[in-house]
């Protein structure tokens, strides 16, 4: 006969009698997690985007992210980690004066011409935390710097004509990758239906 000390609705929970003996065999959990994960987003953590009233813009922006993954089966903690800082300026020029010839004939449009050129450089890392054997392993991750001009200038109220160069370089953070280097530059048209 075991006293009473408070842990009896316990024993019924786990199948044992009072003589301590078990009424059914295997334990089992009604809940099975086999892995848990957190992500966390500071996209932006800091930004600061002004136009002065001597029209020159500035832009200063810090983003960071992480994702942790913990996998119960065999034991890892993979972790995700993504810090971008981004300096930018720009000018805004007023009343610009562009003659456009179409069809023959030639049209004056006034409006502001915006000129930016934003560099920022991202930096993103993953680590496998083998947890029983005490192992941290980089097994991805990269060092991404990129440079992007563009001037835009508003043909009318619905109508905008867009000037853009954009270079990305990446350099991985592991030696199975190659450095690689992207350009790309042209004119956009946008037209917008709604007001």
């Amino acid at each position: 006969y075991l006293e009473q000390d408070g842990f009896n609705y316990i024993r019924e929970i786990l199948g044992q009698t009072q003589e301590g003996q078990m009424l059914y065999g295997d334990l089992y959990s009604k809940n099975e997690i086999n892995s848990v994960s957190i992500a966390e987003q500071f996209s932006p953590l800091f930004s600061l985007d002004m136009t002065m009233t001597n029209s020159l813009i500035a832009k200063v922006e810090v983003k960071k992210n992480r994702n942790l993954a913990m996998s119960f089966t065999n034991n890892q903690l993979t972790e995700n980690k993504t810090d971008e800082y981004i300096i930018g300026t720009g000018y805004r020029f007023k009343d610009v004066e562009i003659m456009i010839k179409t069809g023959g004939r030639q049209r004056m449009y006034k409006s502001d011409l915006n000129i930016r050129l934003d560099f920022s450089y991202r930096n993103t890392l993953t680590v496998i935390r083998k947890l029983m054997e005490d192992v941290d392993q980089p097994t991805a991750g990269q060092r991404v710097f990129t440079i992007k001009a563009s001037a835009d200038y508003r043909l009318s109220d619905r109508f905008n004509a867009r000037i853009f160069y954009d270079m990305v370089i990446n350099r991985p953070r592991i030696q199975l990758s190659y450095d690689s280097s992207n350009t790309n530059f042209g004119v956009s048209l946008r037209f917008t239906l709604a007001s």
